[in-house]
């Protein structure tokens, strides 16, 4: 019986594997449609621009300056939130 029962297991199983086969080769199909069209398309810097972009740094007065206003800047946000929240 025992022979039986698993020449039947291994008929279902080599009966199925078509079956797999495909459901995997769906799945990596709809993977891929997924994977090359992104919601958000954010280009990839060129190496130009990259190799450019020491060009491009602050100095550090700059540094301390864009660093101080954007502290204020947070600063005030803050506030104004916390008026915002009192008020209700």
């Amino acid at each position: 019986m025992s022979d039986r029962l698993q020449t039947m297991t291994l008929g279902r199983a080599r009966g199925l594997r078509p079956v797999r086969v495909l459901a995997m080769g769906l799945l990596v199909a709809g993977l891929a449609g997924c994977a090359d069209s992104s919601p958000v398309e954010i280009p990839f810097p060129q190496i130009s621009d990259v190799a450019t972009a020491k060009d491009k740094l602050l100095s550090k007065e700059e540094k301390d300056a864009t660093i101080k206003d954007l502290s204020s800047e947070h600063q005030s946000h803050r506030d104004t939130a916390i008026k915002e929240i009192e008020k209700r």
